[in-house]
């Protein structure tokens, strides 16, 4: 409904949305006939994610013709720092054959057209260069606008129903005032902008035209991507600096060059993947030859873009690589802790609170113990989460509660669990979150086999790195480098 009004919002995220649902019922669907087991392969929580992110990919490489380019951003969007390394070979076989079969079908032309460019000036990477810091700017203000419509939305009392059709109203009024270039996904008016239909303020106005509406339609609570939106800004924003430099410095280039360099440097910039955009933009248009700025507007971007980011959910590193910490021979934390497995540092002995106890169970269980955490494990033996003691500070209010409710309700199912086959090294950044000081340890099959406590995993890591740097000064994260010296 969002996208197909005219909804200023892209459709490459309700399609990886689909891939990973597809991704993740193919996981289950080998699991309920048993053909992992006929194969003899074992899956674990790593292959269900790897599916689902080989679903994201083929969807992405559908949409943007961009069969490397979908699978590398999905591997790499995932982490503002970094990529998923080991995904990228299933990734890549599943967008490729997403993409000869979408092709097969509506043809093999690019997304987008653009004159051929085959030489290259120092013009052309001062441009980029420019390009990379206005991007980093400009993606400021887009994220800020983006996310304080965010937060006035969901502050609001109003029904959450009623809040797109607000936000809808207002884009519709935005297109009313500029014109139909913003309105949907954008992408022939994109076309124009590469082939130079457009001047130079009316450029301005429609980068600028388009991060309001993406906000109203979006941020208020509409169901679409950014990817889409997130291009046409960069490709307004290039066009209107590619004229403004083509008056300066009239070196002839075709405008699609300017565009293309826009979109990569404003979406590295914001998105936080500056390696697989590029790639992207290259097998969308076609056109390889621009790679060189391209790249180079990405990277200073990116490099120029600071903690802000649209995706609120990009994890700072892929598992294992904590940032910035390292000791004297030049190791992170989490290499010192990769030989071991969770199991040499997890608690066997479990005390755990049943899924049906009683809230008033559940208060004699903290009395009677000195813990101040509890996995909830269901009647088969199943992990259902998490209670902590602050948890239960709320429930003292209530009168009568232990009528109707149990663990199971109060338990938080957000909190992060682990499984046995990781190496400590792996789970280290789960302890990087705030309040995180415990990890239930699941298998495969979701069953409670323990609980890994932070403080224990810090003294294997204390006592890793004074052997490994035999009385050398420790460099690290500060605030690993304060809770070993505490310990």
């Amino acid at each position: 409904i969002t996208i197909g009004s005219g909804g200023s919002c892209g459709k490459e995220c309700p399609t990886a949305y689909i891939g990973t649902g597809l991704g993740a019922i193919a996981a289950r669907f080998l699991q309920f006939l048993r053909l992992d087991k006929f194969l003899g392969v074992k899956l674990g929580r790593r292959d269900f994610r790897l599916l689902a992110m080989c679903g994201a990919s083929a969807g992405l490489a559908a949409i943007f013709r961009a069969p490397v380019g979908g699978a590398l951003f999905v591997c790499e969007v995932l982490y503002e720092h970094g990529m998923e390394a080991k995904s990228i070979l299933p990734a890549l076989f599943s967008a490729t054959i997403s993409y000869l079969v979408f092709s097969y079908f509506y043809g093999f032309e690019a997304l987008f057209h653009m004159e051929t460019v085959w030489q290259f000036g120092l013009y052309n990477l001062i441009f980029a260069v420019t390009a990379g810091i206005a991007s980093s700017l400009v993606g400021w203000f887009y994220v800020r606008f983006f996310y304080k419509i965010f937060h006035i939305a969901r502050a609001s009392k109003l029904p959450d129903w009623i809040k797109p059709g607000i936000g809808g109203l207002l884009h519709g009024c935005l297109v009313a005032m500029i014109g139909m270039q913003l309105w949907g996904l954008g992408y022939g008016a994109m076309q124009e902008a590469i082939e130079g239909y457009y001047g130079i303020w009316f450029l301005l106005l429609l980068c600028f035209g388009k991060i309001i509406g993406t906000a109203f339609t979006v941020a208020s609570g509409g169901a679409g991507g950014v990817l889409a939106p997130s291009l046409y800004i960069g490709c307004m924003m290039g066009g209107f600096l590619g004229l403004a430099f083509e008056s300066f410095f009239p070196v002839g280039n075709p405008m699609g060059l300017y565009a293309v360099i826009g979109m990569a440097a404003l979406f590295s910039a914001v998105g936080k993947v500056p390696f697989s955009l590029p790639i992207l933009l290259m097998e969308a248009t076609r056109n390889f030859s621009v790679i060189l700025p391209v790249f180079v507007g990405s990277a200073v971007g990116y490099a120029l873009s600071g903690p802000f980011k649209i995706y609120e959910s990009q994890e700072p590193y892929p598992a294992g690589k904590v940032s910035g910490g390292f000791n004297a021979l030049g190791e992170t934390e989490a290499d010192l802790l990769a030989p071991f497995p969770v199991s040499a540092a997890m608690a066997k002995e479990l005390d755990v609170i049943e899924e049906d106890t009683s809230v008033s169970g559940i208060l004699a269980k903290f009395k009677e113990s000195d813990h101040i955490f509890f996995p909830v494990r269901g009647k088969q033996g199943h992990y259902k989460g998490s209670i902590a003691l602050d948890q239960m500070k709320s429930l003292f209010l209530e009168e009568d509660i232990d009528k109707f409710v149990i663990a199971g309700d109060v338990a938080d199912i957000g909190h992060p669990s682990v499984t046995s086959d990781l190496s400590l090294g792996e789970v280290l950044p789960f302890f990087d979150q705030d309040g995180i000081r415990y990890l239930p340890v699941v298998d495969e099959e979701n069953m409670l086999v323990g609980l890994l406590d932070r403080q224990e995993v810090l003294r294997l890591l204390k006592r890793q790195i004074l052997n490994r740097t035999a009385g050398m000064d420790y460099v690290g994260k500060s605030s690993w480098k304060k809770d070993l010296d505490d310990l």
